[in-house]
């Protein structure tokens, strides 16, 4: 499904409950793998659909993490492709530039927002899995930010880990029983060990 990726915006009728459209911005990472969870203990299966984003990233195995749990659990899923954006002012992460063993190198400009404004054309409420730690290098993770794009575009964007370290994230991926040999945390989408992401999972292990 890589090939000639297309963008899609769907509403669909599966994830209405309650206070309207609920999407996860999935990423198939460990905080959002987690979140999944989640939502998917409070909402059940058909309450909220899940979203992926191809622009670009070299670590795209989270993303084939992602559908495979969605479609593990009957977790409505979708693929936007973004690339074409991201690629106009390139970040080092997206060149392979960056030193991936520094936070600030792997900073993709106004990531979060452009996800966000992309996703809340069909959404009402909209689930980020940003974290504690990812607030002093990433800016578009940070409340105030979420809290602004709440309010220009009209949705709700939540990140229910925001007060949560890596550490309890585990913590709390364990409790759900998450096998963390298949949740794909690597800048490389390789579990290299020596990036920026390998290197906080590895210390929240140890923790």
């Amino acid at each position: 499904y890589w090939g000639e990726p297309k963008l899609v915006f769907v509403k669909a009728r599966s994830c209405v409950l309650g206070d309207g459209v609920k999407t996860l911005l999935f990423s198939g990472g460990l905080d959002s793998t987690v979140l999944f969870h989640m939502l998917l203990e409070i909402y059940g299966a058909k309450g909220f659909c899940a979203v992926s984003v191809d622009y670009g990233q070299p670590h795209v195995a989270e993303v084939d993490a992602a559908r495979a749990l969605c479609e593990e659990n009957g977790v409505e899923w979708r693929l936007i492709s973004l690339r074409d954006v991201f690629q106009v002012n390139p970040s080092g992460l997206l060149l392979g530039s960056a030193d991936l063993s520094v936070p600030k190198e792997t900073v993709v400009k106004n990531r979060n927002a452009i996800f966000v404004t992309a996703v809340s054309a069909f959404s009402d409420v909209i689930f980020l899995g940003c974290n504690k730690d990812d607030y002093g290098d990433y800016y578009d993770c940070r409340p105030e930010y979420l809290a602004t794009l709440s309010f220009v575009l009209g949705v709700r964007v939540k990140s229910p880990l925001q007060e949560m370290t890596k550490s309890e994230i585990v913590c709390r991926a364990k409790e759900y029983g998450v096998d963390l040999a298949r949740v794909v945390t690597c800048y490389l989408g390789t579990g290299c060990g020596a990036c920026a992401s390998c290197d906080l999972l590895a210390r929240a292990l140890d923790d």
